[in-house]
């Protein structure tokens, strides 16, 4: 009789983790890192990227980070190219100005949408900042082609509206 508790005592307590994990997936967690208030006003991109100009640099992978923090600040971006049947992104974004610290950018992936996030941090000292907006080119990897999902800007500071 015991080993059928014991049975009995495992399978209930693998339910009540599958049902755990799944409740887990519901809400800020499904959207890695992106609050939700933030996911439900994102913007979609027309997918028509702007292209490199002659001469710009190779963009280098951009610095992925995984969430934000308190006082963070949420950049905009524009899609500069698609390559790699699809699993890469090359953008232009910002990451704040001459003052700001730059921090990364979180890239959330659901089965539907693509979300990207540009992260930076105003400082906690007065700055005398000229309102230079810095806009460095990155290519963003994927963890599946983007295929039919949709690509989202998460509403940041506009420095490239979405058209």
């Amino acid at each position: 009789m015991k080993r059928v508790t014991r049975g009995f005592r495992r399978t209930l307590i693998v339910i009540a983790l599958a049902l755990s994990t799944a409740a887990c997936g519901q809400g800020p967690a499904s959207h890695a890192g992106i609050p939700d208030s933030l996911w439900n006003s994102a913007i979609t991109d027309p997918l028509k990227p702007a292209g490199l100009l002659p001469g710009q640099p190779i963009p280098q992978p951009v610095h992925r980070i995984g969430t934000f923090r308190g006082g963070d600040m949420v950049g905009s971006w524009r899609l500069l190219e698609i390559r790699d049947g699809r699993k890469q992104l090359v953008i232009q974004y910002s990451q704040g100005g001459e003052c700001q610290t730059d921090k990364g950018v979180v890239v959330a992936e659901t089965p539907a949408e693509v979300a990207i996030a540009p992260v930076y941090r105003n400082p906690a000292l007065p700055c005398n900042d000229v309102a230079l907006l810095l806009t460095p080119s990155g290519v963003i990897t994927l963890d599946k082609p983007l295929g039919t999902r949709k690509l989202l800007h998460i509403p940041g500071d506009n420095a490239f509206p979405v058209s």
